[in-house]
């Protein structure tokens, strides 16, 4: 069986495959960061949710914190299923 670090390296090439490289790059710092549980990816998704929650609407920021909170509930929606 799997871990979950392995989920996030498979998780990365699947994200540069798609192109979409700023979760690419978001995995790969949590990896060397040492945060690769599935805890540390759920609190992520809090961060950028509170970040979507708190900012200007359509600011930069705003846009980025929504795009992230996306992807990584993608990314939790995959390990669950």
């Amino acid at each position: 069986m799997k871990t979950f670090r392995e989920h996030m390296q498979e998780w990365i090439a699947a994200f540069e495959d798609r192109g979409t490289m700023y979760m690419a790059e978001l995995l790969q710092e949590m990896l060397n960061e040492g945060r690769d549980t599935q805890a540390d990816l759920e609190a992520e998704h809090a961060h950028w949710m509170h970040i979507r929650k708190t900012t200007r609407l359509y600011g930069t920021r705003h846009s980025e914190a929504w795009a992230k909170s996306d992807s990584i509930a993608e990314v939790l929606r995959w390990y669950n299923t």
